[in-house]
């Protein structure tokens, strides 16, 4: 049971998520990582499509999804919606503050946990309680400022270079068991590329994230973020992490 839980995470732990530290700023990195901030905070609704690269190290289960193509649609303040696809297999995450679901496509199962009057405080819970990682959760918050923030213990500029075609800041981060980098285009401030390395592992950018296109006002009709049970699908039960 064990590897069912494993098998519905639909995101990576190696996140900023749960740390107390404050790392302090440059001007440059302050400049740059609030004018994103602002930039995807400011969007009532989005939506993003990415590239995940995931390092077989930090796959302990065969049937979890490496390297995918992620697509995620958000709508302020509950409401998500991400399909994984990767590896022959597809799975979708449905958050809202009456309530979440994954499903697994490919198998046809799906398991049930609770939504949160906000998206944050659903993947906190996810997290804490289920080890339930969204995609592209540090990105997804009312206030990424404040999250990368408090989730690293250094920020520092690292130079312009240019990712995709596009002049980015690229800002780099640490705390005791990963450093991160982050590339936000300097015209439209929106991340470009996002590694975390995570320490005791051999290699580097254990995760990598490359956004294809960011639409900070999507068409997004009635029932996106609604869950129907395809025909024959077997609803299983989340397991507490460790057990």
């Amino acid at each position: 049971m064990n590897g069912t839980r494993i098998l519905l995470v639909a995101g990576c732990a190696a996140t900023l998520a749960g740390c107390t530290t404050m790392a302090t700023l440059d001007p440059k990195s302050d400049g740059a990582l609030k004018a994103m901030s602002d930039k995807l905070a400011g969007a009532d609704q989005l939506s993003v499509s990415a590239y995940r690269k995931l390092d077989r190290q930090l796959i302990d289960n065969p049937n979890m999804i490496g390297h995918a193509s992620i697509e995620i649609q958000i709508d302020r303040p509950d409401r998500v919606k991400a399909a994984v696809r990767g590896s022959g297999e597809e799975r979708r995450l449905y958050i809202g503050k009456d309530g979440s679901t994954i499903h697994s496509r490919n198998s046809n199962f799906h398991a049930h946990f609770p939504g949160h009057p906000t998206i944050e405080k659903t993947c906190d819970a996810a997290s804490a309680k289920l080890g339930l990682h969204v995609p592209m959760q540090d990105f997804l918050s009312s206030n990424p400022y404040r999250d990368f923030r408090s989730g690293s213990d250094t920020i520092a500029h690292a130079g312009v270079e240019r990712v995709g075609g596009q002049a980015c800041d690229h800002l780099r981060g640490s705390r005791e068991d990963l450093e991160w980098n982050l590339w936000i285009s300097q015209s439209g401030h929106l991340p470009v590329r996002y590694s975390i390395t995570v320490a005791g592992l051999k290699g580097e950018d254990h995760l990598r994230l490359d956004f294809k296109k960011w639409n900070l006002a999507p068409t997004i009709t009635a029932g996106t973020f609604d869950f129907t049970p395809a025909k024959g699908s077997r609803e299983i039960e989340f397991l507490p992490p460790g057990e």
